[in-house]
Formats: C-alpha cells, sequence, structure tokens
C-alpha cells in the first residue's frame, strides 16, 4: 500500500460550501484537524512499536500548526456550545468518535504488513496535512467565523 492508498484511507472532502449550516462546517473543519491523531492512534494501536515515532511527529505537526489549531480549537468550543443551546443531543466529541471509529473499521481490513506500510506513510501524510493547514484550513476557519450569527 502506498502513500495514494493512504490518502484514499482518508479521504475527505474540502469543498466550500457557503449553504452548509454551521453545525455541518463545524463538523467538517473537525474532521480534517482531528484526522492527524485520530490516524496517529489507530497506528499506534495496530503497531505498538511506532508508537514513539508516531508520538514525536504528531507533536512537530502540532507545532508546527499550533496558531491555528487554538484558533480551530476556540471555533469548535463555540460550536459545541451553539448545539447544546439548539438542544442537539451530539456534540463534535461524539462526531470525533465516530471519525475514530470510521479509521478503525478501515484498518480492520488491513493485513498486519498493510497496517505497518500505512502507519510508516504517517509522515508523508502530515506533510501532506502542512499544505491543508495552510490553505483548507484558513479558508474553512474564516468561513465557519463568518457563519456563526451569534454574538463573540
Amino acid at each position: 500500500m502506498n502513500r495514494a492508498a493512504l490518502l484514499l484511507l482518508l479521504a475527505s472532502s474540502s469543498v466550500l460550501a457557503a449553504d452548509k449550516s454551521y453545525m455541518t462546517q463545524a463538523s467538517e473543519l473537525a474532521g480534517i484537524v482531528e484526522t492527524p491523531v485520530q490516524l496517529r492512534d489507530a497506528c499506534i494501536r495496530r503497531v505498538p512499536a511506532m508508537r514513539a515515532l508516531l508520538r514525536a511527529e504528531y507533536a512537530n505537526w502540532q507545532t508546527r500548526h499550533a496558531a491555528l489549531l487554538a484558533a480551530v480549537a476556540e471555533e469548535l468550543r463555540r460550536a459545541d456550545a451553539h448545539a447544546r443551546r439548539q438542544g442537539s443531543p451530539f456534540t463534535l466529541a461524539d462526531l470525533g468518535k465516530a471519525g475514530a471509529r470510521q479509521i478503525e473499521d478501515r484498518f480492520a481490513t488491513l493485513a498486519p504488513g498493510e497496517a505497518r506500510e500505512v502507519c510508516a506513510g504517517y509522515a508523508d501524510f502530515l506533510r501532506e496535512q502542512d499544505a491543508t493547514m495552510t490553505t483548507t484550513v484558513p479558508r474553512r476557519l474564516a468561513a465557519l467565523q463568518a457563519s456563526d450569527t451569534e454574538p463573540r
């Protein structure tokens, strides 16, 4: 399995749509920024020998994008508060758990060697996520903030 297969494993849409609801936009943004940690955790469970390397790679990625991740986290906290006020039985954390389960389900179909190969591509995946963090995420965050009609 190569890097392209890894990306297909984690495929997510990056299309912006102005007509999407605030919570839909929030859940999509959450999915983008949570996928690296969800993949890291799935790899640690499937290939425990890579634990230290995967954690270090994620920590470096997280440091590179600390300010943006903090801004996203703040807007996602607002989105969760919005959902609670609207009486939603779900939170973004629930959606995150569902996303993590989806990755786990995809890993369950892989042989141990395939799982090692996918996890060995984690650093490459994070480098590709760097581009997402400098282009897609700021645009999505701005769109989410613009659609947030509640006072700050």
